[in-house]
């Protein structure tokens, strides 16, 4: 798939097929393009939660208010940055980078992915990160559902001329 191509084509997608669930050879190419994202100093700070246990699904997705559709996709990825081996005013940019290479892999492949977000201090997120056993040092910033979409969305124009500015303000 061209690179533009897969950029515009990307979308965030809330209903998935049950029956057809990344694969594990899918997983893995997923998680390969997360890991060759940049990062500061090339520490590399990202460490990943694979959620597929069905049980764990359904209690994320009975707390976490934007992830309804989560059971549905099947799997989730948790999107952590550990603070110990990166500076910490780093780690959040450079799992955003891991986070937009892992989302853009799946487009490729096929599967839709939706970013929820657990790095705002609700309640909520804490009580996930330790359902999940995240360290102490390390931050959870999202959770990347992953699975095969019912239906595909359409591309929006969103190239604004104006958004641009060369030079100064």
């Amino acid at each position: 798939m061209e690179l533009m191509k897969a950029i515009k084509e990307r979308r965030s997608i809330r209903s998935y097929d049950a029956s057809k669930p990344i694969t594990d050879d899918d997983l893995k190419t997923v998680l390969t393009a997360a890991m060759y994202a940049p990062s500061a100093m090339n520490k590399q700070p990202w460490d990943f939660v694979v959620i597929r246990d069905e049980q764990v699904l359904e209690q994320i997705r009975e707390i976490h208010p934007y992830a309804g559709f989560i059971t549905d996709a099947g799997t989730a990825v948790a999107v952590c940055g550990n603070t110990h081996e990166s500076y910490a005013t780093y780690a959040p940019i450079d799992v955003a980078l891991a986070t937009q290479n892992m989302m853009l892999a799946a487009h490729e492949l096929g599967y839709g992915t939706c970013y929820c977000g657990t790095y705002v201090d609700e309640p909520w997120a804490g009580q996930i990160k330790k359902w999940l056993n995240v360290p102490e040092h390390v931050e959870m910033y999202g959770l990347i559902v992953i699975g095969t979409p019912l239906k595909t969305k359409d591309v929006p124009e969103r190239f604004e001329e104006n958004k641009i500015h060369y030079n100064i303000w």
